[in-house]
């Protein structure tokens, strides 16, 4: 590596033709800082790119390059990065769909606008880890779809995903509603035939009932509608998780304050959104 020359492409204050320069004898690293400059053209963009094709990917992000200016099938990468950023042609997603890498079909299952034979194709990927990338960006047609799945960890990232349904979130919460889950990662490398122990002692399997703690942690921290989440729960333990929720409407705290289960009580209580008027109440 050159430091100097890397210096040089991060220096701000380089004048613009030897920035040319640069780009006619550059490598991977210097290409890095070169693709980074925020003064750099759209010309010396995609020289930069001709020359080494690696800096793609950060040119895409920085918004340096356009779909006309990348072949997905000998680019891969800097396809996806321009997809991730939705820049690129949702119809790369045909070819990408099916790369033999799973790192990059995981990077496609999380862009939005996606043609939907192709969200269908990563739907059903031989990887879970496809599926899961799928169920934690996906509309919420297809997180409802996905919430059955087999895989915990799949599961896991319908309830983590933003746009599933209160209903749905709820369902994954309590476990009413949806078969088990059969299946983890952990599972699989097992032997066959093998027998999961319902009390499985290891820290990192996810099937049941470990599995509903893990919904659980997930929806405690996600984004949710909590009003209308809430209006889904019957099950004590969701409530729990509800009442502790700071974005919970205050009224809805309150409300939570009479419920007949005490944990859901003192979760309520507990709640730094509870309106102080109600503190006031409660202390003798």
């Amino acid at each position: 590596m050159n430091h100097v020359l890397c210096g040089l492409a991060a220096n701000t204050a380089l004048p613009p033709e030897l920035v040319d320069r640069l780009i006619a004898v550059t490598d991977a690293d210097i290409a890095s800082d070169l693709a980074g400059r925020a003064d750099l053209s759209r010309a010396q963009a995609i020289a930069l790119y001709s020359r080494v094709e690696e800096s793609g990917v950060r040119l895409a992000h920085e918004g340096r390059l356009t779909a006309t200016d990348v072949d997905p099938q000998a680019q891969p990468d800097t396809a996806l990065a321009l997809l991730d950023k939705g820049a690129g042609n949702p119809e790369w997603g045909r070819l990408l769909a099916t790369d033999p890498a799973v790192e990059r079909r995981e990077k496609l299952a999380a862009c939005s606008g996606l043609p939907s034979d192709v969200v269908a194709t990563l739907a059903t990927d031989s990887d879970v880890r496809v599926v899961a990338e799928l169920a934690l960006w996906t509309t919420p047609d297809v997180a409802t779809g996905l919430a059955g799945h087999p895989y915990a960890e799949v599961r896991r990232a319908v309830a983590g995903n933003e746009a599933t349904p209160p209903a749905v979130l709820a369902a994954l919460i309590s476990g009413k509603g949806l078969p088990p889950a059969q299946r983890c990662l952990v599972c699989d490398r097992e032997k066959t035939p093998f027998t999961h122990n319902p009390q499985c002692a290891r820290l990192d399997c996810e099937l049941p009932p470990g599995v509903q703690k893990a919904f659980r942690e997930v929806a405690r921290h996600r984004q949710a509608t909590p009003q209308a989440l809430l209006a889904c729960l019957t099950d004590a333990q969701a409530r729990r998780i509800a009442a502790g929720h700071p974005a919970l409407p205050p009224p809805a705290i309150v409300e939570l304050l009479t419920d007949d289960d005490w944990q859901v009580v003192e979760a309520a209580a507990g709640n730094p959104s509870l309106p102080r008027a109600a503190m006031l109440n409660l202390v003798p």
